[in-house]
């Protein structure tokens, strides 16, 4: 019985066009869309054994994609490079993901702001919970006056979610006009403000909680100015 594993066995897998054009692995592929296959023993990205098959085992080397196709096998369009190679390919077509090393741009020069179309942000990104339009009633609401817990038990996420949103941390694109949220300690006073806080907390009207509602400030900085650390 011939061998499963062979280079013509390995080609008939892939959908060979043209000579310019990208040639897609036919069968399994990763959650990335590199195509994966079984060759003696050894589990290979498509890719890369349809680089060995060509020119010898890469090796420690990294084969990449002049195409930025994952599922493309063709030879013409791989080139064999380092890691550091690799990664500055990445950089160039806006698709690594942070800023970690020093060789990856900086500032306006950021993929991220080089090519903010290429940014997987909001309904883009595929772990998003809420959508835009809840994104943008969630903000209304809380200029409102209604706080993250009881905005995050409404929309079924953690309070965290709901302070990264108000705070400019997450959904950044959506307009959040005046929603922001102070940091903690980082606010100042007036002596006006400051004096009408403590007075009503005084006249045991209002806890806590509805104090920092009503002065759109967090429970820590109300905390923080009844028992007078505050910054003023």
């Amino acid at each position: 019985m011939p061998s499963r594993h062979t280079p013509t066995t390995f080609w008939a897998r892939v959908d060979q066009r043209g000579i310019d054009e990208c040639w897609l692995w036919r069968l399994a592929r990763d959650e990335y869309g590199y195509g994966r296959v079984r060759y003696h023993q050894r589990e290979w990205h498509a890719h890369r054994l349809a680089w060995a098959l060509v020119h010898g085992d890469p090796g420690t080397n990294c084969v990449c994609h002049h195409c930025d196709n994952p599922p493309c096998c063709n030879p013409a369009h791989l080139f064999r490079g380092t890691h550091t190679d690799n990664m500055q390919d990445s950089t160039r077509k806006g698709r690594h993901p942070r800023n970690a090393t020093s060789y990856l741009p900086e500032g306006a020069a950021h993929h991220f702001n080089a090519q903010p179309e290429t940014r997987l942000c909001g309904e883009r990104n595929g772990q998003h919970v809420l959508t835009e339009d809840e994104v943008r009633a969630v903000l209304q609401r809380y200029v409102a006056g209604e706080s993250a817990y009881r905005l995050a038990e409404a929309y079924g996420v953690v309070k965290g979610t709901i302070q990264f949103i108000v705070s400019g941390q997450t959904w950044q694109h959506v307009p959040r006009e005046d929603a922001r949220v102070p940091r903690a300690g980082a606010t100042r006073y007036d002596a006006t403000t400051i004096a009408a806080l403590r007075t009503m907390f005084a006249m045991g009207s209002v806890t806590q909680v509805e104090l920092a509602r009503r002065f759109r400030i967090s429970t820590s900085q109300v905390n923080r100015i009844l028992r007078g650390r505050s910054r003023r």
